[in-house]
């Protein structure tokens, strides 16, 4: 029977010799508290964040904290899957006519997985 994750071996071993230095490892950040959108406190060091998905510095703006537990208290805490299996939201489409608006776009469109998000970008500039 073929291991399938033998394709791993080299990685591991990369990262095994790479940890044998003394080098920290990398997938072992834990970020005990983030202070702005680009600082966090991880494993104890304050660190400047540049992989974070706070591209507009939205994490801590009020309005957004204030509609995003108006949204937990109305449609709860869970995506209920992508839209192809289980519908649309209406919340769907209205973001979606609030953004073609915004850009003057003729159409606009929301993915409620990254999956999807991905799926989508890819196919449009394969």
């Amino acid at each position: 029977m073929t291991d399938l994750f033998s394709k791993f071996d080299p990685l591991i071993q990369q990262r095994e010799d790479l940890l044998a230095t003394g080098v920290t490892d990398p997938y072992n950040l834990v970020m005990e508290k983030v202070i702005s959108p680009t600082v966090a406190i991880c494993n104890g060091r304050e660190t400047i964040l540049l992989g974070t998905y706070n591209y507009m510095g939205m994490t801590f703006d009020e309005d957004v904290i204030a509609a995003g537990k108006d949204a937990l208290d109305k449609f709860g805490a869970g995506t209920t899957g992508s839209r192809v299996l289980n519908g649309t939201y209406q919340g769907h489409k209205e973001c979606e006519e609030a953004l073609k608006e915004f850009y003057a776009m003729d159409h606009a469109m929301v993915f409620s997985t990254g999956y999807q998000a991905n799926l989508g970008i890819i196919s449009t500039i394969a």
